[in-house]
């Protein structure tokens, strides 16, 4: 069977809501808004939103626990997932329909703002931890200047790139590697 992929940008309505699956793995469900700004027929210069379309999105396992401590209500998000459709019958009996998507992606869109990212340590499964903890057991963002996020006069951003350029996936980390004296440490 075909599976339907699609990629949407939208704004999340509501909080992640957390729970775990019959297997034990954690399960996240966002609610997304999107609509679209065209230009007014007739009336250059004005612009209008179309009607709101909504998704709900499903991710699972370390996608699922990564976006329950990344993504809040009303962050403008990029999804990309399996989409599809899904009915169920009301009490007074008639069917409505939704748009379901299983994230094999999900990230802040940076058009709105920027973000830092904080790995997850290697050395733990993501079902072992819980949303609230980083790497090292605190919040990820714990101990960084908000002002300062992004500086790469303070903030170099360090990619341990070896176990991927042993492999051969990657020749060159490119910018995420520090300049200045943390290089040369």
């Amino acid at each position: 069977m075909n599976e339907t992929y699609v990629t949407i940008k939208g704004r999340l309505t509501a909080d992640p809501t957390v729970r775990t699956t019959r297997a034990g793995a954690p399960m996240t469900k966002i609610r997304i808004a999107q609509s679209a700004r065209r230009p007014v027929p007739g009336q250059p210069g004005q612009w209008e939103d179309t009607e709101a379309s909504f998704y709900d999105v499903l991710a699972y396992r370390s996608l699922a626990a990564n976006i329950a401590v990344s993504l809040r209500r009303g962050h403008p998000v990029t999804v990309h997932g399996k989409q599809r459709i899904v009915s169920w019958q009301r009490e007074d009996g008639t069917t409505w329909y939704g748009v379901e998507i299983e994230a094999d992606a999900v990230g802040h869109d940076l058009t709105f703002g920027t973000t830092a990212f904080s790995k997850v340590g290697m050395g733990r499964p993501a079902e072992s931890w819980s949303p609230g903890e980083g790497a090292e057991g605190g919040r990820p963002d714990e101990g960084v200047d908000p002002a300062h996020v992004g500086d790469p006069e303070r903030d170099p951003y360090v990619v341990d790139a070896g176990p991927l350029v042993d492999a051969g996936l990657v020749s060159d980390t490119g910018p995420l590697l520090p300049s200045g004296k943390e290089a040369a440490a």
